[in-house]
């Protein structure tokens, strides 16, 4: 009997623009992933997809967006999936939700609310990663972002938007929401070629791909400009840590397991800088605050070391004053705002 590791859900209105290219980079992966070649119908066709396909994968994944919620046939499927879970017979579901809001999602489905979910905007590159690095490492299945995180959507453009994701954390007399990730390229080009100033943020370095890669070469002068552009989109107040701020988070956020490795991108487990949140979030729900890359403060100081380090020295502290115009390949930032 052939078997699947991963069943894709989807509407068939989906296939094109998100279904078939998470399709494709799960073989990247290496992942056998089943999805149907043509339009499910009803009748024989649908039954026949999922006793040959669902029945036989040992993963879900499903794409939540409107077409799905319309369709009679996919919210049949997704019954079955959880059939299927509450039987054991698959290992766990992935829930993708795609240009649907979050909260919609789980007014609509209560039983997903605490189902491993990923946002479409996240990019499926970065996905079919997260999703492959579980199945192979069959490490703890635990949500990708933390229950208690915010999430804010900035629009740019009619065909661009920032969806921000923070946590809120208590400090002296104030409620600071911080960002889960730090910037990615992803989130920074939108500003750089909507201004197209001299604050081109270079990634020559190591030669990878821009999208959810933490922003990097880019000085704090620039950083500033970047966040200016973002309070007149957003109508709020963002801006960096101090440094202090920054290691009171840190601290609040600090990993209690014993496998750093699991948290941390160090120099023993890496060569290259990864993308944001492909290890394990601390204890606030936060990634990568220590390793991947530093991290600028607003005091003009640095802090979280990067994947440079070793786990022996990760969490070394250096009390040091830059310029204003300094930028390194390993340096990227992270915001803020205060709760009013």
């Amino acid at each position: 009997m052939e078997t699947w590791d991963v069943f894709i859900s989807h509407a068939t209105k989906d296939k094109i623009t998100i279904a078939l290219p998470l399709y494709n980079q799960l073989q990247i992966h290496q992942l056998d992933p089943w999805i149907d070649k043509e339009d499910i119908k009803q009748g024989d066709s649908l039954f026949k997809a999922i006793n040959d396909g669902l029945a036989n994968s040992s993963y879900a994944i499903v794409i939540i967006s409107p077409h799905f919620i319309k369709s009679e046939w996919t919210n049949k499927e997704l019954e079955t999936i959880f059939n299927l879970l509450v039987e054991k017979k698959i290992i766990n579901i992935f829930l993708i939700y795609h240009k649907i809001d979050r909260e919609i999602l789980i007014q609509k489905y209560p039983l997903l609310t605490d189902t491993l979910a990923f946002n479409s905007e996240d990019g499926i590159e970065y996905i079919a990663n997260r999703i492959s690095d579980i199945i192979y490492n069959k490490e703890k299945i635990e949500n990708t972002y933390p229950k208690n995180y915010q999430e804010t959507i900035i629009k740019i453009n009619e065909d661009s938007k920032i969806v921000l994701k923070t946590v809120s954390v208590e400090i002296e007399d104030k409620i600071l929401d911080v960002s889960i990730y730090p910037v990615t390229f992803k989130e920074y080009d939108l500003y750089y070629y909507n201004k197209k100033d001299e604050c081109y943020a270079k990634n020559y370095s190591y030669e990878f791909k821009r999208e959810n890669y933490p922003v990097i070469n880019i000085s704090l002068d620039c950083v500033n400009k970047y966040i200016e552009w973002l309070n007149k989109k957003s109508n709020k107040i963002y801006r960096l840590p101090t440094s202090k701020e920054w290691d009171f988070i840190a601290q609040k956020n600090k990993i209690i397991d014993k496998n750093l490795n699991d948290y941390i991108w160090h120099r023993g487990n890496t060569k290259t800088i990864q993308p944001v949140g492909t290890k394990k979030a601390g204890k606030l729900g936060i990634y990568d605050m220590y390793g991947n890359i530093h991290e600028w403060c607003l005091d003009r100081q640095i802090r979280g070391n990067s994947f440079k380090y070793t786990l022996e020295d990760i969490y070394e502290k250096r009390d040091r004053v830059y310029s204003p115009k300094y930028s390194k390949d390993i340096l990227g930032f992270r915001i803020i705002r205060e709760s009013n």
